[in-house]
């Protein structure tokens, strides 16, 4: 029977395989088959954490456990409880697995969020720290994890100081008007907090213990599982190994380039390499949030920017990172370069007066890799580049006729309007300030 813990105001439930089996089988029913075969002891403890939007699970490798008020308390913490440290100390971040809502693995760099992953009902995290564990080695993390979209932005512009300070007012609000994206999201999980209770967005988070980790490192009938938790943290290194690719893709432009006398400045380089990324799946681009609300809690955020904001002419459009070859449909993403969440580069050193000169710098650099592709690199790896499509799209006018339209996304996109489908008396905000420089990345005929 699940037992609810109160223990020096924190709140987390001590469950059992069977307490849990069933929601994990709807989520991950691979993992529940393997559970299953062991039969695991009745004994064996899982720990049940319940996070509200924008909270952060992990912060920088050290998880966060809620109290009684939603108010996060880290592992790290003296006041942390004892007995509760030592089910869940045996790594920096305990094998987690998400049950019902979304999270974005990310870092801040320079006073920017730089999106990671995107992680589906169903998937762990701290696997890898965990595997490490299991392999008797040592390891660090610097990246956090947000229950939903940490990296979210509502596209129209939500500046206005009169409209902002009626939504404080209106929702007893305590941040002032947003000056970056990276701000909104703070905004949004207010407005999330402030819902009445049951209609708060909640991410469901299940711990697994040190016993279970003892008994994957120990016990022969664990051995199944153990190999499916050792496939999946090869698969997380996939990263590692595109990382390497991208650098010897590269590396054979650059003889090409130099031939054609190109000399694109550092800046464009890392967004091409940054976008090779998105496109191949290792890091997330970004799409408009749908109906779901797995991501993010649309419904409250854009009634409240509607009905008390006043956003007047333009659709609530927000934004989240997804995973271009992430499980189910492919749809389209987005990379904004007015917006840029590369890893390593500095957009201020961009050292250009038009995002309009740089998008179509970039796109002279991807159409010359585009072209030389198939005799510069090792087949294996053109097979996994030569399927990814880029459109270019700005809120100017291009007189090449080299560059979109911003005003052509819905059309050539009806997917952005997915979650907005109620708003259909307002417009698409396609001179919003992230549309400069937008471009579109499909796979395939997508």
């Amino acid at each position: 029977m699940a037992k609810l813990e109160n223990t020096k105001t924190l709140q987390y439930e001590i469950l059992s395989w069977k307490d849990i089996k069933n929601e994990i089988k709807h989520h991950n029913p691979v993992f529940f088959k393997l559970v299953e075969a062991i039969n695991p002891p009745k004994q064996l403890k899982l720990i049940k954490a319940t996070y509200l939007y924008g909270q952060i699970i992990v912060d920088e490798g050290r998880i966060n456990i809620p109290n009684q008020k939603y108010e996060l308390v880290s592992i790290a913490n003296p006041q942390f409880p004892k007995e509760l440290r030592n089910l869940l100390d045996y790594s920096p971040i305990p094998l987690g697995m998400l049950l019902n809502k979304s999270s974005e693995v990310y870092v801040e760099a320079n006073e920017r969020v730089v999106p990671l992953n995107v992680l589906d009902p169903g998937s762990f995290f701290g696997l890898f720290e965990t595997l490490s564990v299991l392999a008797q080695c040592s390891s660090t993390s610097i990246w956090s994890v947000c229950a939903g979209a940490r990296s979210a932005f509502m596209v129209p512009r939500i500046t206005d100081a009169n409209c902002h300070r009626r939504l404080r007012k209106e929702l007893n609000l305590t941040l002032g008007v947003p000056k970056t994206p990276a701000e909104h999201c703070d905004i949004f999980s207010q407005i999330n907090l402030l819902q009445p209770e049951d209609k708060q967005w909640k991410s469901q988070v299940v711990y697994f213990t040190k016993e279970w980790i003892d008994l994957l490192k120990n016990d022969a009938a664990w051995k199944d599982l153990q190999i499916y938790l050792l496939k999946l943290g090869w698969s997380f290194a996939q990263y590692t190994m595109d990382d390497t690719a991208v650098r010897k893709i590269w590396e054979s432009l650059a003889a090409v380039i130099a031939k054609k006398r190109l000399r694109p400045r550092t800046y464009l380089v890392d967004t091409v390499k940054h976008l090779i990324y998105i496109g191949i799946g290792s890091l997330p681009g970004f799409r408009a949030a749908d109906l779901s609300e797995t991501v993010i809690p649309s419904y409250c955020i854009q009634d409240a920017y509607i009905n008390i904001y006043g956003l007047k002419d333009y659709i609530p459009l927000i934004i989240h990172p997804h995973n271009l070859r992430g499980k189910g449909k492919q749809i389209p993403v987005y990379y904004f370069m007015a917006y840029p969440t590369l890893l390593a580069g500095f957009p201020s050193d961009r050292g250009t007066p038009s995002i309009l000169m740089d998008i179509r710098d970039v796109r002279v650099i991807v159409e010359t890799l585009e072209k030389s592709l198939p005799t510069i690199i090792h087949p294996s790896i053109y097979q996994e580049v030569q399927n990814i499509n880029y459109d270019y799209y700005h809120t100017e006018h291009d007189k090449f006729s080299e560059i979109n339209h911003s005003s052509n996304l819905p059309k050539d996109d009806p997917m952005l309007l997915e979650g907005c489908k109620q708003f259909n008396n307002k417009l698409f905000p396609a001179n919003a300030p992230f549309m400069p420089g937008c471009i579109k990345i499909t796979v395939g005929g997508n």
